[in-house]
């Protein structure tokens, strides 16, 4: 054999081993029915109904509206930026005031997008502290969350009644996967010649579960099981509390209360999970064609 057809044989035999190694890949794929690739996603509403007013809270000042290069670098057009006032405050108190940035995101975005830690240091402000990831300390039966049975899921699924004060007053929605577990990555910063705290903190709702990490974005956004990819960041800011925790307690209030309508502007990942929605998921056609087949009925 001489050195041309030595080679030839070489060539032929790695691309046989190739080949073979990608059927294997693509048989595994389907077998254990991963998703490579993401489809997108869209919710019944766009973040634009959240309520101007809740029980607790109601809206101070306009709506905040990017120009349209500071919108192509946020990475999508659906998105909120409003400011929220305490109705009542404590005797003696101001009333606190919150800001809330909401942005969704869907099929396959490669990176987390804005966060406080990267963005408010990038514009001047220092970390003033260490970062405490807190949870917001829901109470389900005070908030009158009910559980609802879900096989499909992995963890608890809730439901809550919307506020008064949305269009959809007095029915239910699904609430994120093990929604009493939530938290917030908080951080405290200052601005130089500024001796006040701004505190500033952020999670992420993805895949019907949440999260306060960007790794935990991927994790949940990107699971090789889903078809479909989606992610919500919820960001909150405020320099009108003292501390970390009068901060998450605010938050915690204001969330509860916007939460039913939050989940309007996200998909029923439940749905998802059942083949229901959107118009064309494949779960369904792979649900229809797992069901068992009627049984035929006996003639007389």
């Amino acid at each position: 054999m001489n050195k041309w057809t030595a080679r030839s044989v070489a060539f032929a035999t790695a691309l046989f081993l190739m080949g073979g190694a990608a059927a294997g890949f693509s048989f595994t794929v389907r077998q254990l029915k991963l998703y490579l690739v993401k489809l997108p996603i869209e919710a019944e509403a766009k973040l634009s109904v959240l309520p101007r007013e809740t029980a607790s809270w109601k809206q101070f000042g306009q709506d905040q509206r990017m120009e349209e290069a500071m919108v192509q670098e946020l990475g999508t057009e659906n998105y909120i930026s409003r400011n929220y006032i305490q109705k009542s405050p404590a005797p003696k108190s101001p009333p606190v005031s919150i800001d809330v940035h909401l942005a969704y995101y869907t099929g396959m975005v490669d990176t987390v997008p804005h966060i406080p830690d990267r963005c408010l240091v990038a514009a001047g402000w220092s970390i003033a502290g260490d970062t405490q990831i807190m949870k917001f300390g829901f109470d389900p039966d005070a908030l009158n969350w009910q559980v609802e049975p879900v096989p499909e899921e992995r963890g608890t699924i809730y439901t809550a009644r919307f506020d008064m004060n949305s269009d959809r007053a007095g029915s239910r929605i699904r609430l994120p996967r093990d929604v009493d577990q939530m938290a917030l990555r908080v951080n405290p910063y200052i601005y130089p010649g500024n001796k006040q705290k701004l505190f500033a903190g952020y999670m992420f709702l993805a895949n019907g579960g949440h999260t306060a990490s960007t790794e935990g974005v991927r994790q949940l956004a990107f699971s090789l099981t889903d078809d479909y990819a989606y992610y919500m960041k919820v960001q909150f800011s405020s320099m009108s509390v003292p501390d970390e925790q009068a901060f998450v307690h605010a938050c915690s209030n204001l969330l509860a209360e916007l939460l039913p309508d939050i989940m309007r502007c996200a998909p029923d990942w439940v749905s998802v999970l059942r083949g229901e929605y959107p118009e064309g998921n494949p779960r369904k056609a792979a649900r229809a064609a797992a069901a068992p087949s009627p049984k035929p009925k006996p003639r007389n």
